[in-house]
Parts: structure tokens; C-alpha cells; sequence
């Protein structure tokens, strides 16, 4: 009686994984899209505005970069927006609250950083914005929710972090989260 409980339970894990690869798009499948017109790089910072998924910044090997692209999903092509105002850097953060987008932080080769930027998709324009409250570093993570953006982790230079910050461009400047 156990075994056949057993198998019962079994089949529908058994049965879902499906072996079929004859090239059908199926959900999850990864699909080529546009090749990127700018230089490779690593560490490059991100967001997403809409439909326009935005990159930036990172490393090539040689140089810290400081140009930054747009990506039409829709339109499925890439188009060069303007640089973005800060030093070339890497391993910088990104995230977007309410339309706008928002990078900083990152290392330039020689220290890490803590400036931070805001882009205003609407007229292609950068503006500098408080500087980043924790001390600076590279390597951090950044997420948003509807109307703040919170920045945590990373290195500073010295020491692994474990503080998480939030910005809430409509209250003010940086605050420890949670506060």
C-alpha cells in the first residue's frame, strides 16, 4: 500500500520534467536578441524604464567606462544615450523609482566610490543627486520598490559590508534601512 502512495506521489515530478529540445520556445528558453553596439564589459550598472532597459558604466579590460545605452525591447535595438556624468567605473549599482533612474557607487580602478546620479529618460539628462550615506564601495546590490530604492553590501575597500540603505527621492537623502 506504502509503494503504491509512493508512486503516485512520484509521477507528477517524474512526468514534468520534459527531455523535449526541438527548438520550440518555450517559457523560461532563453531567445537572441540585438547585439549590443557598445564596447564589452564587465561589471556594467542597470535599470529598467518601461519597456527601455538601460546599461551603463563597467569595465573592458582596459578601461572604466562611463558611456551608457538604451535597449528597445519592443523594437529589439540599442541606441547610445547620453554619458553618464560620473568617473568611469565598475561593479556600480543601479535601480529606477518612478521613471527616473538612478546609478552610483562602483570603483574606478583606484578607490571606490559613493556618488550617485539620477537619469531622466524623458529629456536623455543626468543630474547629480546626495551622495550615498554608507561609506563608498563596489560590488554592492540595489533593488526598488514602487517609490524607494534600497542599496546594501558590497566592499568598501576594507571590509565586506552587511548595511542596507533606502532612498526615497520624495522624503529626502539617504536613510539606514530600517528606520
Amino acid at each position: 500500500m506504502k509503494t503504491r502512495y509512493l508512486i503516485i506521489l512520484t509521477l507528477p515530478f517524474l512526468l514534468s520534467c520534459n527531455t523535449d529540445d526541438d527548438g520550440s520556445d518555450l517559457i523560461g528558453n532563453w531567445t537572441e536578441r540585438s547585439v549590443f553596439d557598445g564596447t564589452p564589459r564587465s561589471g556594467a550598472s542597470a535599470f529598467t524604464i518601461g519597456d527601455i532597459g538601460y546599461m551603463g558604466t563597467g569595465y573592458d579590460g582596459d578601461d572604466y567606462l562611463n558611456d551608457f545605452w538604451a535597449y528597445d525591447m519592443n523594437g529589439d535595438f540599442w541606441s547610445q544615450k547620453a554619458d553618464f556624468p560620473g568617473s568611469g567605473r565598475s561593479a556600480a549599482v543601479g535601480f529606477a523609482i518612478n521613471n527616473t533612474g538612478y546609478i552610483g557607487s562602483g570603483y574606478d580602478g583606484d578607490i571606490e566610490l559613493g556618488d550617485f546620479y539620477v537619469y531622466n529618460a524623458a529629456n536623455n539628462s543626468w543630474d547629480t543627486i546626495a551622495p550615498f550615506a554608507g561609506t563608498p564601495r563596489r560590488g554592492a546590490i540595489a533593488f526598488n520598490s514602487t517609490d524607494v530604492g534600497y542599496v546594501g553590501t558590497g566592499f568598501d575597500g576594507d571590509n565586506d559590508k552587511k548595511d542596507f540603505w533606502n532612498l526615497c527621492p520624495r522624503v529626502g537623502p539617504w536613510f539606514i534601512f530600517p528606520e
